[in-house]
């Protein structure tokens, strides 16, 4: 199932997983993209931040995996698209 995308404002997100706030201050980091996946063992959360020269993404996981496991699975994901764009 695809990542559904998720309202937010570039200031603030809370998690529909965690109610954590994700709270940005300042002129040169916002909020980009918000989304809520579900997979086979739970569900996952990203939320990326942004300046013009960066970028910082934070994760939430409800699912039966350890975190090991749902973090390996998130770099193989990670890896898999920074390939594609390479290409």
């Amino acid at each position: 199932m695809a990542a559904q995308p998720q309202d937010f404002t570039p200031e603030a997100y809370v998690s529909v997983l965690t109610d954590f706030e994700i709270n940005v201050t300042g002129p040169v980091f916002a909020i980009t993209k918000a989304s809520l996946d579900h997979y086979r063992t739970g569900d996952g959360e990203i939320v990326s931040i942004e300046s013009e020269d960066s970028i910082a993404e934070v994760s939430f996981f409800d699912d039966e995996d350890t975190p090991d496991d749902s973090l390996d699975a998130y770099l193989d994901n990670i890896e898999a698209a920074a390939q594609s764009c390479s290409r």
